[in-house]
């Protein structure tokens, strides 16, 4: 009599030899979830020479608002070049904060930017209502 074919015996058992794709797709899939976490985490990326300071304090915020000057007198809002007029640069932070004047406003500012330009500018931000405004440096070496 014949083994009926649901019965196999071991040694008609096929071995398997493709890989098994989803312990790969599995961790393929956690480097997705942690660079779409981390890449908006990057802060401002304007290139700027900023002065230098003793001070330990760094930006604690979630979304922080951060104005840089360039030498160039460009002025951006975190990574967005402001081409508008004084009046649409305020209403822009103002737009951004929610106008939450409480909330802190930080500022890069080049060391070549004449201190003039950015009283000026530090001037635009408290007539609009920002009295918490903290400056951005590299740490003293």
């Amino acid at each position: 009599m014949m083994p009926s074919p649901s019965r196999q015996s071991s040694s008609q058992i096929e071995e398997i030899s493709e890989i098994n794709m989803t312990p790969f797709i599995d961790v393929m899939l956690v480097l997705l979830i942690i660079f779409m976490v981390a890449i908006p985490l990057s802060k401002v990326e304007i290139p700027l020479e900023l002065p230098s300071s003793s001070s330990d304090k760094k930006v604690e915020e979630d979304d922080p608002i951060v104005i840089s000057l360039t030498p160039e007198l460009d002025v951006y809002i975190n990574d967005d070049k402001i081409k508008t007029k004084k009046e649409n640069f305020l209403s822009e932070i103002m737009t951004m904060t929610n106008n939450d004047t409480g909330r802190v406003i930080y500022i890069r500012a080049d060391n070549k930017v004449d201190y003039g330009n950015f009283v000026t500018l530090l001037d635009d931000i408290r007539s609009a209502g920002y009295t918490k405004i903290s400056l951005i440096s590299n740490k003293a070496e």
